[in-house]
């Protein structure tokens, strides 16, 4: 059994800091487990202590496309969840409803507003590029993809094929946003990109399961996303190409 994505764990609250398991996992029986990460094993021998667990890395059921961040802007790669409606939230158990359309739309709306600070800073153009976990189905909120159209005719974001090969997109950027606790940061840990979860609420605890020293940070205000975001772009220019000699201090 290989688990195609690492979200495996249900969302905790700060207010109560309940944690809890998806409850169908304890029954599962299975020989093997492939896995993208040794922490997420160690949280799958707990669940299913008779599995054997295989650590290999990002599995995506393609073969890696390895590109290069260009040098004369700041590519940020974006990667959402469906917004769920709150009767689809409620069925699948998942009360209150944190991939609302709100939430996921305050996501979206606080890294675009990243642009003009980011472009003063490092004086060079910023772009976005979001990529959604799903096209819509009956099951979403219409609304949240009614809104990502509006903001690629405006030219706020690119909205990339879902067919994008995830390496590609990845390691052509220089920054990676996802929202909690999406795979795509699994991913860019591991090429060595530096990624944030940011919950645009400041209502949940961390979870995540990358393996350190890992490169996957977590920002739970404005102001945390901003701090985190400008420091890891710093990182990338200066990893990448130097310090740029435009660069504003």
């Amino acid at each position: 059994m290989v688990w195609y994505s690492q979200n495996v764990k249900p969302i905790v609250y700060k207010s109560d800091g309940t944690e809890s398991d998806i409850p169908n996992q304890r029954w599962t029986r299975i020989g093997t487990l492939w896995l993208w990460t040794a922490a997420l094993a160690e949280y799958a021998k707990r669940i299913i202590p008779d599995a054997k667990i295989e650590v290999v890395g990002p599995i995506l059921w393609y073969l890696p496309e390895i590109s290069q961040p260009p040098e004369d802007r700041l590519c940020i790669a974006i990667f959402d969840v469906p917004a769920l409606t709150d009767d689809t939230a409620w069925w699948v158990g998942l009360f209150p409803n944190y991939y609302c359309a709100t939430n996921l739309s305050a996501f979206l709306d606080d890294i675009i507003g990243l642009k003009a600070g980011l472009e003063k800073c490092f004086q060079l153009p910023v772009s976005f590029a979001l990529k959604t976990k799903r096209q819509y189905y009956p099951s979403y909120d219409r609304s949240y993809f009614d809104y990502l159209e509006h903001l690629g005719l405006t030219g706020a974001i690119s909205l990339v094929p879902h067919e994008t090969n995830m390496y590609a997109l990845i390691s052509g950027s220089h920054l990676v946003m996802a929202y909690p606790f999406s795979s795509p940061a699994y991913i860019a840990d591991a090429l060595g990109i530096s990624s944030i979860y940011y919950d645009p609420t400041d209502s949940i605890v961390r979870c995540d399961f990358g393996d350190p020293p890992s490169l996957i940070q977590f920002a739970r205000t404005k102001g945390e996303l901003r701090d985190l975001s400008f420091a890891a772009l710093e990182r990338a220019m200066d990893d990448a190409n130097g310090r740029p000699s435009n660069y504003v201090v």
